[in-house]
């Protein structure tokens, strides 16, 4: 059975110039749906064969691949089979951060499918080379070639919203879906649906339906059941709490409802995760 890494809704400290994973043993070979508050680029060195599912498309990648995710994508993915030593190395640019350094980020997004650019590649290489280094100036250099890494995809993988699609008008915005999703994460207790959004983030509702739909990949109710059911299996693995008092307090009406969720998004009800 795959073994499931559960870091969805991750937000690498504003104050990195990136959050650095390295990959390199037989685990994880699956993983939730999940999104970033950055942009994630990993490198497969030499990693099993896996699918990959980004927002509504799903492709297979392999040793040699790279592969990129823009801030607030869901994705997914699951590793087809084993290899002795496995390598791959994933790097996430805070959205902070690509704001702070590249205020146009909210005007469009990086290409999803790379190219195996040799330049990209012997960043990669360089960075993993790096961070595995004993060298007193291992971090500095490590840094700069995070910087040219960032540099490389703004230059040669960014895209503008109107380029590509031909309107006139910039509708694309990744700070407006980081404002939505904040707001999910902050208030998914309470009693929200998308008209309460709406009215507390000054959009419309059809506008924020939209979004959410064309840039996750998923609907807002399904986005908020998501967050519900991340923070019920968390407290569900790391508390004793009741089922039925875990659903109120995560904004489920009740057990049954909570199970629906999990089993959607995790493949189990609540008590087979109590069980483990």
């Amino acid at each position: 059975m795959a073994t499931i890494l559960n870091h969805q809704n991750i937000e690498p400290d504003a104050g990195l110039v990136a959050k650095i994973i390295a990959h390199d043993t037989q685990t994880p070979s699956a993983n939730e749906l999940h999104w970033h508050q950055a942009l994630e680029i990993t490198f497969m060195l030499d990693w099993p064969e896996s699918v990959i599912v980004i927002g509504q498309n799903r492709v297979i990648h392999k040793s040699g691949d790279i592969w990129l995710v823009n801030p607030m994508q869901i994705h997914n993915y699951q590793a087809l089979y084993k290899t002795a030593a496995p390598k791959a190395l994933t790097i996430l640019f805070p959205y902070n951060f690509l704001a702070a350094v590249y205020e146009d980020i909210s005007l469009g997004y990086f290409e999803i499918n790379l190219q195996r650019r040799d330049d990209l590649w012997r960043l990669g290489n360089d960075i993993w080379s790096l961070y595995r280094s004993d060298r007193k100036d291992a971090k500095v250099l490590q840094d700069i070639r995070l910087l040219q890494l960032l540099q490389e995809l703004v230059a040669y993988h960014f895209r503008y919203r109107d380029e590509v699609d031909g309107h006139n008008e910039l509708t694309f915005s990744v700070g407006r879906t980081a404002e939505i999703t904040n707001f999910v994460m902050t208030h998914f207790a309470d009693e929200i649906n998308t008209d309460l959004i709406a009215r507390q983030l000054n959009y419309s509702e059809a506008y924020i339906a939209r979004l959410v739909k064309s840039e996750m990949g998923i609907t807002v109710t399904q986005l908020i059941n998501l967050v519900r059911a991340d923070h019920a299996k968390h407290l569900i693995d790391t508390t004793d709490y009741r089922l039925a008092d875990i659903a109120v307090q995560v904004g489920f009406k009740n057990v049954k409802n909570m199970n629906r969720w999990m089993k959607r998004y995790f493949g189990n009800g609540s008590k087979s995760f109590r069980n483990q």
